[in-house]
């Protein structure tokens, strides 16, 4: 099952690893093949525990990836590539592999995308597009392409920076991922202009989920109140119109952080996951054909 669009082109479709993180990594596979998913994400945290409490190799998950008929798109995230991470950071955001270790397991599992994030004291951005550069001239030699996130509370906190960073880094293989979660709550508060702004071809990756009009806390908190997209009151048929006007053929995937879902277990939360994602799809391209 494909995301189409006019035309015929289709974007893939993806389960977010983050949405099901606690689930083990070969049930999360098997789950997303039966909710019609084309592929997933693989977060550094999923990939070390499925080695040391699941007993899979690398080439035992990519036998499962590919036994499913499912594409790997990306791993994530590598955060010291800039400046090493602050060391009073959230655990939840630590960096659990090295960045060679990154580079090596997306390789030996087919990843096409490393995912960059970086936490810390502002930097120029000149200084920033150098460093990416070199992470992206270094995951070239792996066949990686490597998409630069923009958190909503990080060094790099809104899309249209990191566009500018991919940008100015020049490597072929230099792009961004679009949390249209982050984009919402971070500077660009939303902006679509800005998104459009960012050439396609440097969109890498794009994750939905939805949220409140007005934030619960601060980031830190209200990132765990992500909701199913549909489920709150932001724009994503704009956003997802954006995307189509703009000719981004980006995997697209659904990213949210709820307990009631996983209560369903690893096919059931496949399915809702699946659901919600398909829904808003179907839903902002009938409003473009409208």
């Amino acid at each position: 099952m494909t995301g189409e669009r006019e035309g015929g082109a289709v974007a893939p479709l993806i389960l977010c690893n983050v949405s099901v993180a606690s689930l083990g990594l070969r049930d999360v596979i098997t789950a997303a093949s039966s909710a019609g998913f084309d592929g997933i994400s693989i977060l550094g945290r999923s990939l070390r525990r499925a080695r040391t409490r699941e007993g899979l190799s690398d080439s035992d998950i990519r036998a499962l990836l590919d036994d499913n008929g499912l594409v790997l798109t990306e791993i994530e995230a590598v955060g010291d590539w800039l400046t090493p991470s602050p060391a009073d950071q959230p655990a939840f955001m630590d960096q659990v592999l090295t960045e060679t270790e990154y580079l090596e397991a997306g390789r030996s599992l087919g990843a096409r995308t490393l995912v960059a994030t970086h936490f810390g004291d502002s930097v120029d951005v000149d200084q920033a597009a150098e460093k990416f550069a070199g992470l992206c001239d270094r995951a070239t030699e792996y066949g990686l392409d490597v998409a630069l996130e923009a958190v909503a509370w990080a060094t790099i906190s809104d899309i249209g920076t990191a566009g500018e960073i991919a940008s100015r880094a020049g490597r072929p293989n230099a792009g961004i991922l679009v949390d249209v979660w982050h984009h919402n709550r971070g500077p660009g508060a939303g902006d679509n202009d800005i998104l459009r702004g960012v050439p396609s071809d440097r969109i890498l990756s794009v994750q939905l989920s939805d949220a409140t009009a007005t934030p619960v806390g601060p980031p830190l908190e209200d990132v765990f109140h992500r909701r199913l997209p549909g489920e709150g009151d932001l724009d994503l048929s704009g956003v997802v119109q954006v995307l189509d006007e703009g000719g981004v053929r980006a995997p697209i995937g659904v990213e949210v952080l709820d307990a009631k879902i996983l209560a369903h277990g690893p096919a059931g939360a496949g399915r809702i996951l699946m659901d919600a994602l398909r829904t808003t799809l179907d839903h902002a391209r009938a409003t473009e054909r409208a």
